[in-house]
């Protein structure tokens, strides 16, 4: 592949670790962990770590992409709209987005869960700026009430995206495999998950077939 590819794995793990981390936020606002706040500010901050999150799964994947040219310069390095990314993405490359999958006779297969798919994120994002805008002095109102059942139905639907899944380098001959709790093989059911990257080159179907 053209492209640094260690570099590409580093960059990519270290945004999923960090998706990890906001999810567990998410996880601590909805448990009630915060502590005395009032409910639209603990609202407040999960829908802050969901359009984190949306903007990190964008991100991700644009460096995944990083052998098109068009990705190395101009706009879509100095991006940070995930809905910007992602379309821009998606004109260079149509399967660009990642897949959730799981491992059926040696082979990656596209996973049948209700995960966040490419259109449920732009329309989240767009959701996310609607709670973390105060308004205008012409729409100035009490803050917006919160539905923390959305709130988990995004979280979720993250979950199921990210926990093992796989995307396309541009020429579709490779591609990227990431488990969010990797364990070294061997290791004891106790030990940790951490993200775990790797590349391979197609040799089956592709997932989302």
């Amino acid at each position: 592949m053209p492209m640094d590819v260690q570099r590409t794995l580093d960059f990519y793990t270290s945004l999923m670790e960090e998706v990890k981390v906001r999810t567990a936020t998410i996880d601590a606002v909805v448990a009630g962990q915060l502590g005395d706040v009032p409910p639209y500010i603990s609202g407040e901050i999960a829908y802050l770590q969901i359009r984190l999150i949306c903007e990190s799964i964008a991100l991700g994947s644009l460096a995944i992409h990083n052998e098109i040219e068009a990705t190395a310069s101009g706009k879509l390095v100095k991006a940070y709209s995930a809905e910007f990314i992602l379309k821009r993405l998606e004109a260079l490359h149509p399967r660009f987005y990642p897949v959730p999958v799981v491992e059926k006779d040696g082979t990656m297969v596209k996973s049948d869960v209700d995960y966040l798919t490419q259109g449920r994120l732009i329309d989240l994002y767009h959701e996310c700026n609607v709670y973390l805008h105060r308004g205008t002095m012409k729409t100035l109102e009490d803050p917006k009430t919160l539905n923390f059942d959305k709130i988990m139905d995004a979280r979720n639907r993250t979950v199921a995206l990210l926990n093992q899944h796989e995307t396309l380098a541009v020429d579709e001959r490779w591609m990227f495999i990431a488990m969010m709790n990797g364990r070294p093989e061997g290791a004891p059911l106790e030990t940790p998950g951490k993200v775990q990257v790797t590349y391979w080159e197609k040799i089956s179907p592709l997932a989302g077939n």
